[in-house]
């Protein structure tokens, strides 16, 4: 699973995470503020009975700010699109699939310590498409966009600065997620063989942020 292979990396770096020297910290020591994005996958948990569940592109893009109060703690809050799906396909015939495409205004705060990262992603629902394997196409009526429900998804990951100088930083950020909510309202309430809804992601990705002179620790 994606948030399995997460895991298995997050204790792969944990030794790095300790070994941070932050006598050397420049920009990670003031308050800043840039942009971030991400790419990855997400799918649903399991699909209904007769179909088989794959992976969608997943990606994001918007605003990073963070606010550093110690040396090893950093609140974080990230806004911006976030563009996901999943895939859902005959048992007998990959090539009979379905792809729901979703997108998301996401408000995401979290926390770093040293290295370490948790959040909370809230995504509002913009909006969304249906594609087939024929070929068609079809947006999201209004009526679909009402019944999507708001993403609620707790995170976990890593930024590991790699470029820390006065004027700003660099980060490579990795984390996955589990969303507590289905795509739409009503799934929550299908029975076993209906599938689960509910949904992963994992996204690889960057930050980079401008310093705020003279804030932050001292």
């Amino acid at each position: 699973m994606l948030l399995g292979s997460l895991i298995l990396i997050l204790f792969g770096i944990a030794p790095l995470m300790g070994q941070t020297n932050y006598s050397k910290r420049k920009a990670t020591r003031n308050y800043s503020v840039g942009v971030g994005l991400a790419g990855g996958a997400a799918m649903i948990i399991s699909p209904p009975d007769g179909l088989k569940v794959g992976p969608l592109l997943a990606t994001r893009f918007g605003v990073d700010v963070s606010i550093p109060v110690s040396g090893t703690v950093t609140p974080m809050l990230s806004l911006g699109l976030d563009s996901r799906g999943t895939e859902l396909h005959a048992e007998s015939n990959s090539d009979a699939y379905t792809l729901t495409k979703t997108r998301y205004f996401y408000l995401t705060p979290g926390i770093t310590f040293s290295s370490f990262y948790l959040g909370l992603n809230i995504g509002l629902p913009s909006g969304g498409a249906t594609e087939l394997s024929n070929g068609t196409s079809v947006d999201f009526s209004d009526a679909d966009k009402d019944k999507m429900l708001t993403v609620l998804e707790p995170r976990i990951g890593a930024v590991i600065p790699v470029v820390d100088e006065e004027i700003g930083w660099l980060g490579i950020v990795f984390s996955g997620g589990y969303n507590l909510n289905p795509i739409f309202d009503g799934q929550q309430d299908l029975p076993d063989n209906g599938g689960n809804f509910q949904s992963v992601s994992a996204h690889l990705g960057i930050t980079w942020q401008f310093a705020i002179p003279n804030t932050g620790i001292k």
